[in-house]
């Protein structure tokens, strides 16, 4: 695709360029497609390695999430607490 700016300069015209790859040795209209190619390849692994990083931290944190107390069980636990001190006041003297 081509951007053509004509002697508007407000006015932008894009134009279609149909002409095909070159395959292998370059020297056409896409230069250097192949390095540029695998060097997204090597960066897509990179990219893959880091994401598997990031899901096993996030499964810790996702495991250790699950494991702290819900709301209702720390209520739960205060009031336990109250009553305990309560019985252990009453029956302490």
């Amino acid at each position: 695709m081509k951007v053509d700016r004509g002697s508007d300069s407000n006015v932008v015209r894009l134009t279609r360029d149909d002409s095909p790859l070159n395959s292998g040795g370059g020297g056409g209209t896409y230069d250097g497609m192949e390095p540029r190619v695998a060097a997204l390849e090597a960066d897509m692994k990179e990219i893959k390695a880091d994401l598997k990083k990031v899901l096993v931290d996030l499964s810790y944190l996702r495991g250790k999430a699950d494991a702290m107390p819900t709301t209702v069980q720390l209520i739960g636990f205060v009031i336990a607490i109250f009553v305990a001190a309560g019985i252990a006041r009453y029956f302490g003297h």
